[in-house]
């Protein structure tokens, strides 16, 4: 128990700064329909609904409408002072706000993952929230659609730590099309006869270089992946210029597309 409320502490933490717009949109029309029925609801409050409701996902996994409806009921400090609201009159702003947010919800779920900073977060997005295997091509179609160099070396990261659980049916909300476009951007970084064709130039910028540094510090496994994804951007000169922070956040990737399938098992 210590260790999942650890594990539950750190996700809230990680989350707060960029919570989810469907939260935060839910919580001010709950507030706006309360207060049109004389319930006024504080700024402060809406903020605070707001965390519990996002604690509450995070303990629970899932944002379902049973749960909205239970953190609102306990959010309302308003019995306390011996004026609880009608209940009736709390239902019908919970279902008005849910309803307001659940119309719009595959867009809602885009605009999060796009958002999403980390591509741990992305993969935790696709299994946990995403509405339906088109909204998941969709957003991997826009991600791997991105050019810049660093957008490019993400994507070739991102790919190749899910690609090989997308292609064996483990993310079911990831569409045929979503897993074929992780599938060319991992092809990118497997190409064994372009890799092997400047292998021996590769081998020593790596050896000279911050790649070196990098590499060095890492166990085998690790150490080998790695080794892989910096060969194929620096055959493409897209490597970083501090490649420790993109393989952190790859090694970040490979560990939530691992837990995912052990919690699956």
């Amino acid at each position: 128990m210590a260790g999942e409320l650890a594990r539950w502490r750190e996700e809230f933490k990680e989350r707060l700064p960029r919570c989810p717009a469907k939260i935060i949109r839910y919580a001010a029309q709950v507030a706006t329909t309360l207060g049109e029925s004389g319930i006024r609801v504080s700024p402060r409050r809406v903020r605070m609904i707001s965390r519990s409701l996002l604690a509450a996902c995070v303990v629970g996994g899932s944002d379902d409408e049973k749960v909205y409806l239970q953190v609102l009921q306990a959010s309302l400090p308003h019995r306390a002072a011996g004026e609880a609201p009608f209940p009736d009159a709390v239902y019908a702003a919970h279902r008005m706000a849910w309803n307001l947010v659940t119309e719009d919800r595959k867009q809602f779920w885009l605009v999060d993952f796009h958002n999403q900073k980390t591509l741990a977060g992305r993969v935790r997005l696709l299994h946990e929230s995403c509405p339906d295997p088109d909204t998941g091509s969709a957003a991997v179609a826009e991600f791997v659609a991105r050019v810049g160099k660093a957008d490019q070396a993400r994507c070739r990261a991102f790919a190749l730590a899910l690609y090989p659980a997308a292609a064996e049916g483990r993310f079911p909300k990831l569409g045929a099309e979503g897993i074929a476009d992780l599938g060319r951007v991992a092809a990118e970084v497997l190409q064994v006869n372009k890799i092997k064709h400047v292998q021996p130039k590769i081998t020593q910028e790596l050896l000279m270089g911050q790649g070196s540094i990098v590499l060095a510090k890492l166990t085998p496994a690790r150490r080998d992946r790695a080794r892989q994804l910096f060969a194929s951007l620096m055959v493409d000169e897209l490597l970083p210029p501090d490649p420790a922070d993109l393989e952190q956040e790859f090694d970040d990737c490979v560990r939530e597309v691992a837990a995912i399938l052990a919690g699956g098992a």
